[in-house]
């Protein structure tokens, strides 16, 4: 960029508008956060020393750009190497299967191995999954599932007005093009079908207090969804929202709140909170053990019904 010229435009992949520039991030920030768990990270970031996050003003959603920053296929299988990435049991899982009845069609979008259909298959619904990832979708096959390997544009292309349920937990955030993925997904629904997401919930008490964010930035998340974005869905696809659901911090034990709070305090102050005695954290700390039944936890999910 010339000396005086105005910096690119930037248009919100959800809105189409321009957008503004939030914050920026060092690269070699991202690329040595990874290099530590063995994932070379490189490629995405070749020739930019920062990243930038963007954020759409009328719908409040933020992602970051450019598109190229979104993770591959080598890039999640060094992920899913580790035993902490893929949980089966999810509490979206259990709140996603509260809004399905037996008898109703679903797809799940980016499926897995198949552990939420393998559920939803013995409480009466009739199944179909979608993942790119071949090994996860042989394994969801030996389970007996009906999984396809297709990209979800050309599937949705095949099987528009056909189900009842379309369902997608910790997908939407890995993506840049939004827009692409809801008029699929939509596609698929026959009118007043349901569309349920979930995704980390980016206005979460834990994520006030974490500092690094390694996961919660590219080449692994595209975009960071709240409250706000998700309640302007309805501006652009022909959609209402039905329910919207946050993850209970209750679900997470005392300690781990006050892990929390310990790491973000000493990394943010230093010696001070590290060397504080025990009796003075603990005044620090009651009140925040006191309200977190009642606080938002790290991820949220949101049912829709198609128009």
């Amino acid at each position: 960029m010339n000396a005086g010229s105005s910096p690119p435009i930037v248009l919100s992949p959800l809105s189409g508008e321009p957008a503004r520039p939030e914050a920026s991030f060092p690269t070699a920030f991202l690329i040595n956060g990874y290099a530590e768990k063995g994932i070379d990270v490189r490629r995405f970031f070749a020739g930019l020393d920062a990243i930038t996050l963007y954020s759409c003003p009328t719908t409040g959603y933020r992602f970051y750009d450019p598109p190229s920053l979104a993770g591959d296929t080598e890039f999640y299988a060094a992920l899913s190497a580790f035993s902490w990435y893929y949980s089966p049991i999810r509490w979206e899982h259990e709140y996603a299967a509260t809004l399905l009845s037996p008898g109703m069609r679903i797809c799940e979008i980016g499926c897995g191995q198949g552990s939420f259909l393998e559920s939803a298959s013995r409480a009466g619904c009739v199944c179909t999954g979608l993942d790119i990832n071949e090994k996860a979708a042989a394994k969801a096959l030996e389970r007996g599932l009906d999984v396809h390997t297709d990209s979800l544009q050309d599937y949705a292309a095949r099987r528009q007005s056909s189900y009842d349920a379309v369902l997608a937990f910790e997908v939407l955030e890995h993506i840049y093009d939004v827009r692409s993925f809801f008029h699929s997904a939509l596609s698929m629904l026959r009118p007043g079908g349901k569309l349920v997401l979930s995704m980390p919930n980016n206005d979460a008490f834990s994520y006030h207090f974490d500092a690094v964010q390694l996961l919660n930035r590219p080449p692994h998340h595209m975009g960071l969804w709240n409250y706000r974005a998700l309640l302007a869905l309805g501006r652009f696809f022909p959609l209402r929202v039905d329910t919207l659901e946050f993850e209970p911090l209750s679900h997470f034990k005392p300690q781990w709140i006050d892990a929390l709070l310990r790491a973000r305090l000493i990394g943010k102050y230093g010696e001070l909170w590290k060397n504080l005695p025990e009796e003075a954290w603990e005044l620090c700390a009651a009140p925040a053990r006191e309200w977190h039944p009642f606080l938002h936890g790290p991820s949220m999910v949101a049912g829709f019904i198609r128009l």
